[in-house]
């Protein structure tokens, strides 16, 4: 049997919970002097109230009024904060998050200008910024700003930055948001929703050091009657949604385009660096950019050049590449200042690059350059030859390079690097070349590469000419390109020891046949002069290969007629 002890009981344990899991009603907290954002002498429960209400708690709605400083020294929550008047500040203290889960307004006053200001080196979060209330009808008829500034480390907004400006006729309110310095990450948009008063985003006053990342398909809904200011001493605006965005056309001082998809360019400026990031690509028009601007790539996942990069590239801060996995070039570049290998590598493909003017064309830390045998390779071009001397840093290129043409236009001397070019198609030196070494002269059976001779410039430093013959079998006909060859050059491809001859010089004034045996390692072979060459009796292909410093410049030679029997004229 229940007795009415029990039947109490129940009703009070069952009224009990259902209160407990009522939501409690969000209370209103007001500031009544600078102060300690934990502490209940900052708060009020009304406007001009007395101070001791409880500290603001998630789902709360905190109002700082006029000239009042609130420091946020822990970890804190609320559901929107309203500056009621002008010289607020919201400070947040370093390691420290505050999270907002509405809106941050600046209220608009008939008295005059107002401002306020959410800085230190913690962290805000909130999901809308209002500069100015969304719906207000001005009274006085004067212009009057209202100005939000961001100098905080972390400010991020997961909707919108809404500009809200008014106009009537006279009577106009101009909303400002002028972002100093730390990063602002907005992944809606910056909004100026109203009629054509004008509202301006800058980035262009106090530190102007600024980041700005934009996560939102249009990161920017505004008129042309706006103003975005977004060149900052050393400010950087990021475009980073993963998909596509199109691009302010505004003047950059920094411009990063990153994670995915593509970012459509038309009229940007770009007066320092321009960096493609995550699987970004660019489209549209190319940039135009400043005398001292940088083009970087960066990440680690491959990239291929587009739009971003012209034919000339002249910043005198170069191109950089950084990232694990490569960039490969769509089309021939030119690079006025420096190619900078900082990662991974730049994959020229079959294409010419040419480095033109740059004392230093080219800095390595740890990336490289890779080639193809129709690369094409120019180190400044006719007309273009300043640059002093250069030496290729070691290990430039992802392996020993074989490419196609090797041009050099420069007044000083190019020294290869610890690597062996091989070129397959022409050497031409219209200034000192330096081999070290290092460079190959590639036979095959398409083609034999050679030295044009209407170089202006002096090669110094062995080089390797290789001969393709299609038929190893028999006497082969020879002379040397080189200074002061020996026959030992051959003695890798041939058997200078056999019993029979193998090697022959023709001597004119002999009055029997003009061959002479000339096996011996240490003749010399004389420019001009032609051998006789046998290669054995093996009828498959057979790439000879000979190393020595090239002839430079024009060459002289007697030619003789002794009229011998078997010698009339032969030389």
């Amino acid at each position: 049997m229940i007795n009415l002890k029990q039947i109490c009981k129940s009703i009070f344990l069952a009224v009990f919970f259902i209160y407990a899991a009522m939501p409690l009603s969000a209370a209103d907290r007001y500031s009544v002097s600078s102060g300690n954002w934990n502490s209940t002498s900052t708060w009020s429960a009304s406007s001009g109230g007395a101070s001791g209400a409880s500290v603001p708690i998630a789902g709360d709605n905190v109002y700082i009024e006029s000239n009042h400083t609130i420091t946020v020294t822990a970890n804190a929550a609320c559901a929107n904060i309203t500056f009621t008047g002008s010289g607020g500040t919201l400070n947040v203290n370093l390691s420290v998050t505050l999270t907002v889960s509405g809106s941050i307004t600046l209220n608009i006053l008939e008295t005059g200008n107002t401002s306020c200001t959410i800085s230190g080196s913690g962290s805000v979060s909130c999901a809308n910024v209002n500069t100015g209330q969304a719906v207000y009808t001005p009274v006085q008829s004067v212009l009057l700003t209202h100005t939000i500034l961001s100098t905080i480390s972390s400010f991020n907004v997961s909707s919108d930055i809404n500009l809200n400006s008014y106009k009537s006729g006279p009577m106009k309110r101009y909303a400002n948001f002028n972002l100093q310095e730390g990063i602002l990450d907005v992944s809606g948009s910056i909004i100026s929703p109203g009629p054509p008063p004008k509202s301006t985003f800058s980035m262009e006053t106090g530190a102007e050091s600024g980041t700005l990342v934009l996560g939102g398909a249009t990161p920017f809904n505004v008129s042309g009657a706006d103003d975005i200011l977004l060149e900052g001493v050393s400010t950087l605006v990021n475009y980073k949604r993963e998909g596509n965005q199109t691009v302010l056309d505004e003047t950059y001082t920094n411009l990063t385009l990153s994670g995915s998809g593509t970012k459509t360019l038309n009229g940007v400026t770009v007066s320092s660096i321009l960096s493609i990031e995550g699987s970004a690509v660019a489209s549209g028009t190319t940039p135009t950019y400043g005398a001292a601007s940088t083009l970087q790539y960066k990440g680690s996942v491959a990239q291929t050049t587009g739009i971003e990069f012209p034919a000339t590239f002249t910043g005198s801060g170069g191109v950089i590449i950084d990232n694990s996995n490569g960039v490969s070039l769509n089309s021939d570049k030119t690079i006025e200042s420096n190619l900078n290998l900082v990662s991974g590598y730049l994959n020229a493909g079959s294409t010419t690059l040419i480095f033109q003017n740059s004392n230093t064309p080219i800095i390595k830390t740890s990336g490289t350059i890779t080639t193809n045998s129709s690369t094409n390779i120019f180190f400044g071009t006719t007309g273009n030859t300043v640059g002093a001397v250069f030496t290729i840093p070691p290990g430039t290129f992802t392996s020993a390079p074989i490419i196609n043409n090797l041009t050099i236009n420069r007044t000083n001397s190019l020294t290869l690097g610890n690597q062996m070019i091989s070129v397959k198609g022409i050497v031409l030196c219209n200034g000192p070349l330096n081999t070290a070494g290092n460079l190959t002269l590639v036979s095959d059976a398409s083609a034999t590469a050679l030295i044009d001779g209407s170089g202006t410039g002096q090669i110094t430093g062995n080089v390797t000419i290789q001969r393709y013959l299609p038929v190893g079998f028999g006497y082969k006909y020879f002379s040397s390109p080189f200074q002061s060859a020996t026959v030992n050059e051959f003695g890798d491809d041939m058997d200078l020891t056999y019993w029979f001859p193998t090697f022959y010089k023709y001597d004119e004034s002999r009055t029997s046949s003009g061959w002479v045996d000339y096996t011996t390692t240490t003749n010399v072979l004389q420019p001009m002069v032609g051998y006789a060459v046998n290669f054995g009796s093996f009828s498959v292909p057979n790439t000879v290969d000979v190393t020595g410093t090239v002839n430079n410049g024009a060459l002289s030679l007697t030619l003789y007629n002794n009229n011998n029997t078997y010698t009339q004229g032969l030389n």
